[in-house]
């Protein structure tokens, strides 16, 4: 369906991508397709094969046929008229970029969508090397026929759109943009910009020799650069772009995402992008483009190697602060996440598995910590919406609270109803210690509290454990199954802990990491750097950790 602004002249667009044994991808105008998925999943292929499909050609591995949205013939006819130039000898057509071909290949495509030896002035591939050399010195623009042939000729006769361009170089660089408009070259140039006439003698001067030539910058600076030509100033119809975010500082990779997204929103120009990049991911997302699609791809799985993610799935994603402002996003580059209920969790999970035959086989798995046990249902149901396979890791007392044990069971597919008792019975089975004992302890810290402010911190932690002792879930994360009655509940209850660990959610057995190695006291974070200057985890405990680890891998 077109979805285009009614003010913004007809662009072709791919209206659908039919691929090889799997079902076809419906687009729209102005959609933004993140191709995401682990290394070597094959998104690079996916993306070269959008432009190979407008030739004969065979042998694709992903893309069958793209089927494109011509509008009319005189919808067509007129794109044509406005992106293509006919060369001095009329033989051929140019395009902005001074690649020419037949006009009759270029008109015949309306019926054939087939394209011998051209396609450029509808697809234009953006690879490393590409959009560096996109920001370079070129030819000056033949001014009495007024042929655009670079992106930089529009700013030579529009003022207004370098303008505009030298708004958005300047978020990035802090930095204006200017052509100049003398010389056998055009060429841009980065710095501050002059002040006075635009058109003025001294004006030239002060760009020529107070500003430096884009191309005698980094690689970063040129390629970001030649992207927002691509988007602002020169727009195919579609763009193709891999890895955007190479040579790129993070910053700058979340606001060329974020101006991407947004000069799409209005119709004009599909862009298809492979990404390693959270940041331009997430800079995308907060631009609100309604037709923002994710394609995940994994040709490895063979059970699913495609996964389309719907575009009301992708909205609501970017309404949410945990996906917008932390790093989870990074899970769809690696071939599973695994979510812990927080950050001294995985540090000590990570260095207890260092070096193992499990720890080597997680290498793949992207950590998140949920920052709590109750979060974590949701984040694995947000994981799962983006195709990316999720586990849990939880400490033994989940077991207490199985309103989330069962959202992580809706979320997997797997029916708990058949354990209620058994939770039912656990909670009631705890024994937990006489409250005197923990009210003579809080008794004691309080009259031994120093009057100094970090006395005072550490006291209120101290009464907080002491607090916690008072509750059923210490009990269970101090001792683990322990602490459970010996006979058929403590074996019920095991078994239960294998039938989560054979579905990706593995319940520590021993309670919490704390009591992998006990000779080091502390909580948290604190215990994890303490457990670590000792130097290694007992062999018997870092053995029930690979045991429960492994049905992870």
């Amino acid at each position: 369906m077109d979805q285009r602004c009614s003010q913004v002249p007809f662009q072709p667009y791919i209206e659908q991508l039919d691929l090889h044994e799997l079902p076809s991808i419906q687009l729209v105008p102005g959609a933004v397709v993140f191709v995401v998925g682990p290394n070597n999943g094959g998104k690079s292929t996916f993306l070269n094969e959008i432009f190979a499909r407008l030739s004969p050609t065979s042998g694709t591995k992903w893309i069958s046929r793209v089927q494109w949205g011509l509008g009319t013939e005189e919808d067509y006819r007129g794109f044509v008229s406005r992106s293509l130039k006919p060369t001095v000898d009329g033989q051929y057509l140019r395009d902005s970029t001074g690649n020419t071909m037949q006009p009759h290949a270029v008109y015949g495509f309306y019926t054939s969508q087939v394209m011998h030896g051209g396609g450029l002035f509808l697809v234009r591939l953006l690879n490393a090397q590409s959009r560096i050399t996109l920001a370079d010195r070129v030819q000056a623009p033949d001014v009495v026929s007024k042929n655009e042939q670079h992106p930089y000729h529009r700013f030579f006769y529009s003022a207004e759109s370098e303008a505009d361009f030298s708004t958005k170089i300047r978020t990035a660089f802090n930095k204006d943009f200017r052509i100049n408009r003398t010389g056998s070259q055009t060429i841009g140039h980065l710095g501050v910009s002059p002040k006075g006439d635009r058109l003025s003698v001294e004006y030239e001067e002060g760009i020529l020799t107070k500003m430096q030539p884009v191309d005698t910058f980094g690689d970063g600076v040129r390629s970001y650069t030649g992207i927002l030509l691509n988007s602002s100033a020169d727009r195919q119809p579609v763009t193709v772009i891999d890895e955007p975010e190479a040579f790129l500082h993070p910053p700058q990779a979340r606001r060329l995402g974020r101006e991407i997204a947004a000069a799409t929103k209005d119709g004009s120009q599909q862009v298809f992008v492979a990404t390693h990049s959270s940041d331009f991911i997430q800079g995308a997302l907060a631009a609100k483009n309604p037709n923002t699609f994710f394609l995940y791809l994994d040709h490895a799985n063979k059970d699913r190697p495609l996964f389309s993610i719907d575009r009301a799935v992708v909205e609501e994603f970017s309404k949410k602060p945990f996906l917008a402002h932390t790093n989870a996003l990074d899970a769809l580059f690696y071939d599973q996440a695994i979510i812990c209920e927080g950050e001294a969790d995985i540090m000590f999970f990570k260095w207890a598995l260092e070096g193992t035959s499990i720890g080597r086989r997680l290498e793949e798995s992207f950590w998140i910590s949920a920052y709590g046990k109750e979060a974590i249902p949701g984040i694995l149901e947000d994981m799962q919406k983006l195709g990316i396979k999720a586990r849990c890791v939880f400490d033994l007392d989940v077991l207490l609270t199985p309103h989330v044990l069962r959202r992580v069971g809706a979320a997997i597919g797997v029916d708990l109803s058949q354990y209620n008792s058994l939770l039912d019975q656990l909670a009631k089975a705890i024994k937990v210690p006489p409250a005197a004992e923990s009210l003579e302890k809080i008794s004691g810290i309080i009259s031994q509290m120093a009057d100094d402010e970090p006395s005072r911190v550490e006291a209120v932690r101290d009464i907080k454990r002491s607090a916690d002792a008072l509750g059923k879930s210490w009990v269970l994360k101090s001792s683990g199954v322990a602490a459970l009655p010996k006979g058929d509940l403590n074996a019920r209850v095991r078994a239960f802990l294998a039938f989560m660990r054979h579905h990706g959610v593995v319940i520590l057995e021993e309670g919490e990491i704390e009591n992998y190695v006990p000779e080091v006291g502390g909580h948290g974070q604190a215990w994890v750097r303490a457990a670590l200057d000792r130097g290694s985890v007992p062999s018997p405990a870092k053995k029930s950790l690979q045991d429960q680890f492994k049905s992870l891998t």
